[in-house]
């Protein structure tokens, strides 16, 4: 099984915010979501994922800056689609 990933700078700090996902299962994981809540919901609905995660690699704000809107959004696509709400990781320290 091969994953594909895609990673593009979000924000006023360009974090570099990354979808990597499965092309079978249309299943994703956005890490760093920093900022810019429609850029990164653009990308999940052009490839036509499901958002199964949401991965930090630290808290800072460049980070987590649209995390609380992209659960939002994609839990309620998911539950009317059958499926759980994205669970939410930080890297440990």
């Amino acid at each position: 099984m091969a994953y594909e990933i895609e990673t593009f700078p979000v924000g006023s700090f360009q974090c570099n915010c990354s979808i990597l996902f499965d092309p079978g299962t249309l299943q994703a994981i956005v890490i760093d979501p920093g900022d810019e809540l429609d850029k990164i919901i653009q990308r999940l609905e052009f490839h036509k994922l499901s958002l199964k995660a949401l991965w930090h690699s630290h808290a800072h704000i460049d980070h987590v800056g649209a995390t609380k809107g992209l659960f939002e959004l994609t839990a309620a696509k998911n539950h009317e689609e059958g499926l759980p709400p994205p669970k939410v990781y930080f890297a440990p320290r």
